[in-house]
């Protein structure tokens, strides 16, 4: 018995005949492969300029209504699957019957398709894979097929689009600083403007992408970080008649400043004197610290700021918002940064005096909390002693924490007060190197009994850390109640009952507690009290 491996196609079958319709193909599995196998015959009636056009229409063309299944789903995926098949005589067909310029069209319309824009984008990076020179040159020669590609970031693929052509070797390609030039960036950040809100969080997450892909000296970076660029972000950010932007485009500049923080924080690259003292400061740095004003303000006030969340307890809870969550992230990207401009800048704007009001008036929405301390710990930890002790003087840091801690009762434990601990403690270790900083504590009231309890308190977190004990094992006898041992701080943390430490909060320092508000899901995080409650 012998075995026939030559068997018959199906593909074949249809090109026998005296008649067939590229549908007959699309129907088929096999003709995607059989497109790539170079079968002469196929090619020659896939590349035909009628059958050519139809098969562009497929990934261009939303079918029209009461379409059939085939239509809708499968033939446009099929006819990509073919268009980019890699054959020298397909590529050719596409470049010379002018089909590229044909699939960038499709951005032009105000809407599109966006399950059909990765199918034109697939085609496009492999036409680029195949012939590189020819599609750039395609590319160069008319740049109206960019604002149109820009203004679509609710696909994804477009991201991807952009990323590929600014990421080609420079020493190889043009395309990446004729992109720049012809305004990429420009049309991207126009894309903040109130008539494309609902775009505005699709926009955001390209550019993040972007520049997550990218470092501070590419060009395309440099770019969205000039001041006009800045500008015109802040613009936006600062509309209130444009409250998406101030969500969104505040995480691009975030974004930009991590770029910038990434760049200095290099052990090549780190801040100049020059730079610190105030001379030789990035634009983008200049620019946002001249917004810090309105800032502050929408910081204070944001778009809905009157709306208000039910509690557990029947209580209405104020509502934090994604604004100043975006807000404040931005506020701490900067203070990161060690510039000393900035840090004066924000010393003199009353920045800190604003967020800690926020503390007290957010008391169970941890990442307030957690970004409140971060930009405290950081001003001290960065900043030389003369200005850590104009600091402390201008903030009153160190008498607010004391003032709240002689508040705590067994029946009123803010959750914010594990934090306001972490500030004092780096008070603490700033005093240790700094004598102008101890002697100002000195001078204070109460501190030195503050920094017993604090000793305690850290042991006891130490312990739960090493051991994963939980609060009543590690503070031991001194956990439950009044102790009977005169220590009004040690009392004020010694009853779980609305314990001072969230679940998945339990080190108060951790790099991933800003995480732990979920923007999507909720505006607060519940105390423990009310989680109970609600359970």
């Amino acid at each position: 018995m012998s075995w026939d491996f030559n068997m018959p196609s199906p593909v074949a079958d249809i090109l026998a005949k005296e008649t067939f319709t590229l549908t007959e193909l699309l129907e088929e599995d096999e003709t995607p492969p059989e497109s790539r196998n170079e079968n002469d015959k196929l090619t020659a009636f896939l590349t035909k300029p009628d059958i050519l056009t139809e098969l562009i229409k497929y990934v261009t063309v939303t079918p029209p209504k009461g379409s059939s299944d085939n239509v809708i789903n499968r033939f446009p995926v099929v006819a990509m699957e073919i268009l980019c098949c890699g054959t020298k005589e397909m590529t050719d067909a596409l470049l010379n019957q002018k089909k590229l310029e044909d699939l960038l069209a499709f951005f032009a319309d105000e809407e599109i398709n966006v399950l059909l824009s990765n199918l034109v984008v697939e085609v496009i990076v492999n036409l680029l894979q195949s012939e590189p020179v020819k599609v750039e040159e395609c590319l160069l020669s008319d740049a109206e097929w960019l604002p149109n590609v820009c203004k679509h970031p609710e696909s994804g693929s477009v991201g991807s689009l952009l990323a590929r052509f600014l990421s080609m070797d420079p020493e190889e390609s043009e395309l990446p600083m004729y992109l720049i030039n012809q305004g990429v960036v420009e049309n991207l950040f126009a894309g903040f403007n109130s008539k494309f809100a609902e775009r505005h969080s699709d926009l955001s997450l390209l550019l993040t992408d972007l520049l997550a892909a990218e470092t501070w000296k590419e060009p395309v970076v440099q770019r969205m970080a000039s001041f006009q660029n800045v500008e015109t972000l802040f613009a936006a950010m600062v509309d209130s008649n444009n409250p998406t932007a101030l969500r969104y485009a505040t995480v691009v500049v975030t974004r930009l400043l991590r770029t910038l923080l990434i760049h200095v924080e290099d052990e090549d690259n780190s801040i100049p004197v020059s730079a610190r003292k105030g001379e030789d400061i990035p634009v983008i740095i200049t620019v946002v610290i001249s917004h810090v004003p309105s800032l502050l303000s929408l910081l204070q006030t944001p778009p809905g700021a009157d709306k208000v969340i039910p509690s557990s307890a029947g209580k209405p809870v104020a509502r934090f918002g994604p604004y100043r969550h975006a807000i404040m992230g931005l506020l701490d990207e900067v203070l990161s940064l060690s510039y000393e401009f900035a840090q004066n800048s924000l010393l003199q704007s009353k920045t800190f005096q604003v967020t800690m009001e926020l503390l007290t008036k957010f008391p169970n929405n941890s990442f307030c909390h957690h970004t409140v301390q971060q930009l405290y710990s950081h001003f001290l930890e960065q900043s030389e002693a003369e200005a850590q002790l104009e600091f402390l003087k201008t903030t009153d840091a160190v008498k607010i924490v004391l003032e709240h801690q002689k508040a705590v009762t067994p029946e009123s434990k803010p959750a914010f007060l594990p934090f306001l601990y972490n500030i004092a403690s780096t008070v603490d270790l700033v005093s240790q190197t700094t004598p102008q900083v101890a002697e100002y504590l000195e001078g204070i009231e109460g501190w030195d009994e503050f920094k017993e309890f604090l000793v305690e308190y850290e042991k006891a977190h130490e312990r739960m850390d090493v051991n994963g004990q939980d609060d009543e094992e590690a503070f031991g006898d001194d956990f439950e109640g009044d102790d009977g041992d005169n220590d009004r701080y040690l009392d004020g943390i010694d009853n779980d009952e609305g314990a001072l430490l969230l679940p998945a909060d339990i080190d108060m320092d951790s790099a991933d507690d800003g995480s732990d508000y979920d923007i999507e899901q909720a505006e607060i995080l519940l105390s423990k009290a009310e989680i109970e409650a609600f359970a």
